[in-house]
């Protein structure tokens, strides 16, 4: 059976309500850099009223999101991932700082009258995927 767009918009809709009540530790703002596998584990406690698909559909568009990887990209490598009770499961890795980067700049065009804030993040996105224009030092 295939799902119309609007089926999974509604679906989504719920999810992102279900997610934000019962997780807000890490489903509200300030976004923390969820756990890898987080999926799984939602799949595990809510698969009675949402499919893997569902669940995986969901947090595809939740972590592209210019919301979610502006926190991501305030973070460190080394800096800690959550489980869905908001306590470190992993850390975040140099390879999810660049993943969270180009995530950004996919996005930026979309956003509407950036502040400094997001100029100042488009930057840090910039520098870790090495994009930025250095300023050039003469020698001699």
């Amino acid at each position: 059976m295939t799902e119309t767009k609007e089926h999974q918009q509604d679906v989504g809709r719920k999810l992102h309500h279900m997610l934000k009540k019962t997780y807000p530790d890490v489903f509200q703002k300030p976004y923390k850099p969820l756990a890898i596998g987080i999926h799984e584990t939602l799949h595990e406690r809510h698969g009675d009223l949402y499919s893997l698909e569902d669940i995986r559909r969901y947090l595809s568009g939740f972590t592209r999101s210019h919301f979610y990887n502006a926190e991501i990209l305030k973070c460190q490598v080394g800096d800690p991932r959550y489980n869905l009770e908001g306590k470190p499961c992993g850390e975040v890795t140099e390879q999810g700082l660049r993943h969270a980067a180009q995530q950004y700049l996919r996005r930026w065009e979309r956003i509407e009258s950036p502040d400094l804030k997001d100029q100042i993040i488009k930057k840090r996105a910039e520098d870790l995927l090495g994009k930025s224009k250095k300023s050039k030092t003469l020698h001699g």
